[in-house]
């Protein structure tokens, strides 16, 4: 997995340290440590962390994240969290993602799990109710506690509240900083923060809604009121020409995560500039053409793995594949000094050729054992589900 892959040593990736908490003798040591809470759901995280060393309580507000949690990786390898505590019931990318994880000889966080019920988001507020705040007075009404936690921390961001409910379980049940206090003692919770990653701009949502950069209202058809909210006029609806869900998502990203990292903005700016020349419109329609018909291969694999394969799934997958190796040749013949056209030049590799081919032997073995069709009759029907697929 790429994001794991990351966070190894060597090879130009990025190297840690053993974690501070890693067995019963370490956790008697009064060094400081970090417990990180994570909750990951349809495509969205939520995520926290707890520093002993200043009692510093951090929160990510929900995020979208890829099927790999690329954005995950990237706050592990920031944070180099001593405990990371998930959910038992969990998603398959996660699973993945542990997995990868404690096969990590350089680093190898302990993993804790909590039943599901501990990431209830009623839960969760209750346990931040109950947390322990030494900076607000003993007499303070619930009410007015809630009002406080709701100025410190975002009420609007669900997975981040199940995770928070979870992680302040962990430092009750482990008394993390107060082991020698009497049990009555809570562990104290000194201030809240908002964590961003580095090199990424922190906006919170009242700037995305006064400056427009994103705008839902329902939409239009009655057909479709069921379906939620639709793209109005925005920013984002304004510079969205992505042909396939797959760019439309990787843009909203970038405008969730504004970057800070001045390569990353000038590798964006010379693609730009390459399609906004005139000359250069064959090979941009070309690329959108092929880009419509791409899949998420993840997704029909799965399908596929549990035998409920249809006939459509194969050729949405044939499709895919054809379409990248169309975008794949179309790009090789592009300036290979852009850095985007270099990396797909070099990531679809000549496999996909075979991997094709093997589709197509699959469709036409299908065919030979389900249906009584003479050869000729199967021939034409693999070319005319090939010109459909295509």
């Amino acid at each position: 997995m790429a994001a794991i892959e990351s966070l190894r040593g060597g090879g130009g990736g990025f190297i840690f340290g053993q974690p501070g908490i890693h067995g019963v003798e370490e956790e008697e040591e009064d060094s400081p440590a970090i417990l990180l809470s994570v909750v990951s759901q349809h495509g969205q995280i939520g995520l926290c962390f707890f520093d002993s060393k200043d009692s510093t309580l951090n929160y990510m507000r929900d995020t979208p994240d890829n099927h790999e949690l690329h954005l995950l990786a990237r706050v592990i390898q920031e944070v180099s969290p001593h405990v990371i505590i998930t959910s038992a019931k969990q998603e398959r990318c996660m699973t993945r993602f542990l997995q990868q994880l404690g096969s990590n000889p350089d680093y190898k966080p302990e993993v804790v799990t909590y039943p599901y019920v501990d990431f209830g988001l009623e839960v969760g507020k209750q346990r931040l109710l109950s947390a322990h705040l030494p900076f607000l007075p003993a007499s303070t009404s619930e009410r007015d506690k809630m009002s406080y936690l709701s100025s410190c921390i975002s009420f609007d961001s669900p997975l981040m509240l199940r995770a928070v409910g979870a992680l302040l379980k962990c430092l009750d049940r482990r008394r993390v900083g107060v082991e020698l206090e009497d049990s009555s003692v809570g562990v104290p919770i000194l201030q809240f923060n908002a964590y961003t990653l580095k090199g990424v701009v922190c906006i919170d949502r009242d700037t995305y809604s006064v400056l427009q950069i994103f705008k839902s209202e329902l939409h239009p058809s009655v057909y479709k009121l069921h379906s939620g909210e639709k793209e109005g006029l925005s920013l984002y609806g304004i510079l969205n020409r992505c042909r396939c869900k797959f760019g439309s998502k990787l843009l909203r990203q970038w405008f969730m995560r504004p970057t800070q990292d001045l390569a990353v903005l000038q590798r964006r700016q010379e693609v730009i500039r390459f399609f906004t020349s005139p000359r250069n419109s064959d090979a941009l329609n070309t690329l959108q053409s092929s880009l419509r018909n791409i899949r998420n291969i993840p997704t029909l694999l799965r399908r596929m793995s549990l035998s409920h394969t249809k006939v459509t799934d194969w050729q949405c997958l044939y499709k895919t594949v054809y379409n990248a190796v169309c975008i794949r040749d179309t790009v090789r013949h592009l300036p290979q000094s852009i850095h985007l056209f270099r990396d797909i030049s070099e990531g679809l590799s000549d496999d996909l050729h075979h991997i094709a081919t093997l589709i197509s032997r699959v469709i036409f073995i299908i065919a030979t054992l389900s249906l009584n069709f003479t050869d000729e009759e199967i021939v034409c029907k693999i070319k005319k589900w090939q010109k459909n697929a295509t």
